[in-house]
């Protein structure tokens, strides 16, 4: 009796374990571009595709300072949460500041529409805090507004103001990094 009661335990595990297995490749997809997604549906049926982890879009843009400029960045994964903006510099600004406001666009087009602030009276990123050369200086920016969630498609825009004013802080150069993590709701 004892080794059937044991037949029967293992057996149902075995089944268990399989369905459990079966059920978690039915919800996740790995994507070519190396990221995975959630795959669930909504009330109404309709499939979502939810991001795992954290990951990180990087681009290297110049004329960050002296020049007013609007640089955008496609989102590539759906329902996704901007959680920080790193920005180094590459060249020293030398006069006034520069600052950089972060915008998320709805479509592709690159229309300013949504600013997203840090939730503080200054919404921008202000490239020089103080004397010295900024050269290799990192910038941190973490969005803490409403518009700081994003979907498949849609863009985040970098805005300068031309605040710096030297003929030869034209061309400075700002590497960025944007962290996305899953968005838990619209925020």
């Amino acid at each position: 009796m004892t080794n059937l009661l044991k037949t029967v335990v293992l057996s149902l595990i075995t089944v268990l374990f399989t369905a459990s297995i079966t059920l978690a490749g039915m919800n996740l997809r790995q994507n070519d571009d190396g990221t995975a997604d959630f795959m669930g549906n909504d009330s109404d049926g309709a499939e979502h595709a939810y991001p795992i982890g954290q990951y990180h879009l990087s681009m290297t843009v110049s004329g960050i300072a002296a020049v007013e400029n609007t640089f955008a960045m496609a989102v590539p994964v759906t329902f996704s949460k901007l959680v920080r903006v790193l920005v180094t510099l590459q060249g020293d600004i030398s006069t006034a500041n520069s600052v950089l406001n972060f915008y998320r666009s709805e479509s592709s087009t690159g229309t300013m529409s949504n600013k997203i602030t840090d939730g503080t009276a200054t919404t921008g990123l202000n490239l020089k805090e103080g004397g010295g050369d900024e050269t290799g200086q990192v910038f941190t920016f973490t969005p803490s507004g409403d518009d700081r969630t994003f979907q498949r498609g849609w863009t985040v825009l970098v805005h300068t103001d031309g605040g710096a004013t030297s003929a030869g802080e034209t061309n400075i150069a700002a590497q960025f990094v944007f962290t996305f993590e899953p968005a838990d709701a619209w925020d």
